[in-house]
Order: structure tokens, then C-alpha cells, then sequence
């Protein structure tokens, strides 16, 4: 999977959904799944340096707003891969699915103040570039309220832990809306995955069948990974509504992809070798939410964007 050498601007209509693109957002600009589509935003101050045209997202009429899905992408690179802002009213839901989402490599958050700013160090020989930011799953401008949002069955590698140690790599936090949050591979090359959640009711989530690991931390961790939190308060309070528990079925374990590297420079193969953890571990959805790749799933749901056996998409042109 290469990248796109230019950053794509993508304006989706609301009658077609996104499949099968390399979604390469510029180090200063996010992937916004909104009611009109996906629009990458650049940062005003940095617009006439990047040239990067930011299109304004138009306040759509609701009673023809319709679901969008977003499925078989490869996003690597961006400060904040999918992101909500303005004071639009949440329409029928974003259903995010069957996506390789690498954000390994690093990202500049701000521009270097001088020649030698010590926030942008050359890399030593034979390694990879460093920097102190990396993107981020998911964000907001402004604390908008969020679209409903069903995130099941993806693959995310991030370096850093999550805004607050918020859960599956931040979607545990900004919930303000109706989210669902299932069957994804969630690793953390640094440091160990976030058990945080914001939500102001447990009604407002469903989350379970997901499989957590850090990739530099995880063989040190001893015992139950989730053990503090199956007995919190907030677990107790969240079978009120989600009857499991959040997480019931949650795994902490490594998910055994076929190429993974620390290195952001190396390819990602994120198809399960034989053994993964993340076969027949997921936990069983609806049948009229929406997967390309069921059929191809024997047994229970393997957990990520592909199931074993499953050939890896093509991303890109």
C-alpha cells in the first residue's frame, strides 16, 4: 500500500460512500466523516504554505441526510483521522468498518521555529524520524455533538497513547451521541492502551469484543490487563445498558499481524497469521450491519479488519 504523493481532498456526495481509496491526509489536515462526506481541513494558518484549498462543509437539509460508511480504506498520516466540528445537528450515523488505519508515523503539530528546533531532531543513522506527535484516531473542533458512530471490525496501530487514555485509541472519549464500538485490533506501540471512558450516560455506548495490545509494553504487563476496571463502578453501570459490561469479552493480547514494525518506514500487513488471539474472539453483530467480508469469516467474528484466511484489499490506485 503506497502512499499518495499529494494529499487527496475528498468531497463526498450524499448518495456514495467510500471504498477502497488510500486516504493520505497532509500532516495538517484531518479526514472528516460528516453528514455532506469526507473533507480533509487544513489548518487556516497553514493553507498558503501547504496550498491546501479547505473546502467549507455546507449545513445539509436533515430530511435528506443519509447514512454514510466508510469501508476498505487505508489511512496513514494525519493529525486527526476522523473528526467532528460545527454546530450541525447529528444526522443518521457514520458506520466505519473494514479500515487499516496506521498512524505510526509522526506528524508536525506545529512548524519548526528555527533551523535547528530541538522538536524536530534529524534522525540518528539507520533510524526512523522522530518527532514528539503522531496523529490521532479521532477528535473535535469546538466540542460539536458527534454523529452516532458504529466502529467495528478495523485495524488501528498508533504510536502514542490515547488523548486522556481514552478506550480503543480515543473513542472511548468525546461521546456525546449514540456509538458502538466492536471487533477492532487496537495496538499501541508505546506505552499501555487507555481503559478511560467520558461518556456523561452508559447509554450513550456499546463496546466489546475488541483486542488491545501495546507492542513495546504489553509482554510486561502481568495479570488480568483489565482487571481494575471489570471491577469499577462504571463497569457495574454500564451492564445497565450494555448487559455484558463494556469490554465483557475484551482481549489483551498480542494480535499476531503478519507485518508489524515500531519502524513506521515498514509495510504494515495486517492479514492474522495462524494462532492469533484475534481468531473467533469478536463477538457476534446484527446482520443488517453492513460487512463486505462476513461470508468470508468462519466460525465466530475474527476480530479486525480482516478476517484469517481473508486476502488483503488493494488501497489506492
Amino acid at each position: 500500500m503506497e502512499l499518495l504523493s499529494q494529499p487527496l481532498i475528498l468531497l463526498g456526495c450524499r448518495d456514495r460512500d467510500l471504498k477502497r481509496e488510500q486516504v493520505y491526509a497532509s500532516p495538517d489536515s484531518m479526514v472528516c466523516p460528516l453528514h455532506t462526506g469526507f473533507v480533509v481541513h487544513g489548518k487556516p494558518q497553514l493553507e498558503h504554505r501547504l496550498k491546501l484549498k479547505v473546502f467549507p462543509v455546507e449545513e445539509p437539509c436533515c430530511d435528506c441526510i443519509a447514512s454514510r460508511q466508510l469501508f476498505d480504506q487505508c489511512f496513514s498520516q494525519a493529525l486527526a483521522t476522523l473528526g467532528f466540528h460545527g454546530s450541525y445537528k447529528p444526522g443518521s450515523g457514520v458506520w466505519i468498518y473494514r479500515n487499516v488505519i496506521d498512524l505510526r508515523r509522526p506528524v508536525p503539530y506545529i512548524w519548526p521555529a528555527k533551523t535547528d528546533d530541538p522538536n524536530f531532531p534529524p534522525p540518528k543513522p539507520g533510524e526512523p524520524r522522530r518527532w514528539p506527535w503522531t496523529g490521532r484516531m479521532c477528535g473535535d473542533h469546538g466540542s460539536p455533538i458527534w454523529e452516532p458512530i458504529h466502529f467495528y471490525h478495523n485495524t488501528v496501530v498508533v504510536r502514542d497513547p490515547a488523548f486522556r487514555d481514552y478506550y480503543a485509541a480515543g473513542w472511548g472519549g468525546h461521546v456525546n451521541s449514540r456509538r458502538w464500538i466492536f471487533n477492532n485490533v487496537l495496538v499501541q506501540l508505546e506505552g499501555k492502551p487507555g481503559l478511560q471512558f467520558d461518556p456523561p450516560s452508559e447509554a450513550l455506548l456499546s463496546a466489546d469484543g475488541n483486542l488491545l495490545w501495546s507492542l513495546r509494553d504489553g509482554a510486561s504487563v502481568k495479570g488480568n490487563f483489565f482487571a481494575a476496571f471489570r471491577r469499577s463502578d462504571r463497569f457495574t453501570r454500564s451492564k445497565k445498558h450494555y448487559p455484558p459490561g463494556w469490554g465483557a469479552s475484551d482481549r489483551f493480547a498480542d494480535p499476531k499481524l503478519t507485518r508489524l514494525s515500531a519502524d513506521w518506514r515498514g509495510p504494515l500487513d495486517v492479514r492474522l497469521q495462524e494462532g492469533s488471539p484475534a481468531i473467533d474472539s469478536g463477538v457476534s453483530l446484527p446482520e443488517d450491519w453492513p460487512d463486505p467480508v462476513r461470508k468470508q469469516d468462519r466460525g465466530k467474528p475474527d476480530i479486525g479488519a480482516l478476517p484469517l484466511g481473508a486476502e488483503a484489499f488493494k488501497a489506492g490506485r
